[in-house]
């Protein structure tokens, strides 16, 4: 595997132009939303149509966020853990010595973007929302949305399922508090459901670029 991405981005970083400065979307959500192109109407693509670099957080963000989530469920007494803090620290410690493992194979590729460390992320987090929001993304959002503001992605879209809890009404009540620490990025908020309009979609979309 490490021997074919190393091929794979030596050989994309020949092929494309590297020096040509595209605009840049954020992309944060729901993690089904997010990734799945006929649940979010093919934004992301649309998007990348539109000459956007598009950049979205590693699935790996929500599986590892669980590491964390042990030290808050702890110190909010949310819910007992089943083996001592230190030895959960230690397989995360190794799983993320392994995840940089593979950021050093793929280095070479401009565009990549490295494995985040969760818990710097959570601290990014907790100075906008209470961490014990660790329900489904929860305190993610947050923490994906800083990181790529401290990156200097200046757009950023929220892409979640309507009315759901841990999206649809963290994503909105955290903008205050977002727009107070990073006043130069521009947030957008989209809700999908069976009956999202698709011109309200890329209307507010071209909106959002034509800002860039």
């Amino acid at each position: 595997m490490k021997r074919l991405l190393k091929e794979a981005a030596s050989e994309f970083t020949a092929n494309i132009d590297t020096g040509k400065k595209l605009p840049k979307v954020g992309v944060v959500g729901e993690i089904y939303i997010k990734y799945n192109s006929f649940g979010h109407l093919n934004v992301l693509d649309w998007l990348a149509e539109q000459g956007v670099e598009v950049v979205a957080p590693s699935i790996y963000n929500f599986f590892i966020n669980s590491f964390v989530n042990r030290h808050i469920n702890k110190e909010n007494h949310i819910k007992p853990v089943d083996l001592p803090l230190f030895v959960t620290d230690v397989a995360y410690k190794i799983i993320f010595r392994y995840a940089k493992s593979y950021d050093k194979v793929c280095q070479d590729f401009p565009f990549y973007r490295p494995f985040a460390d969760m818990f710097h992320e959570a601290k990014l987090a907790e100075r906008i929302i209470n961490m014990a929001a660790n329900f489904g993304e929860g305190w993610l959002i947050p923490a994906e949305m800083s990181s790529l503001a401290e990156d200097g992605v200046k757009n950023i879209i929220s892409l979640q399922p309507f009315a759901c809890i841990s999206n649809h009404i963290i994503s909105k009540g955290i903008e205050k508090k977002m727009r107070k620490l990073y006043p130069d990025v521009n947030l957008l908020f989209l809700d999908f459901d069976g009956g999202t309009s698709e011109a309200n979609v890329f209307n507010r979309l071209h909106f959002l670029i034509a800002n860039e």
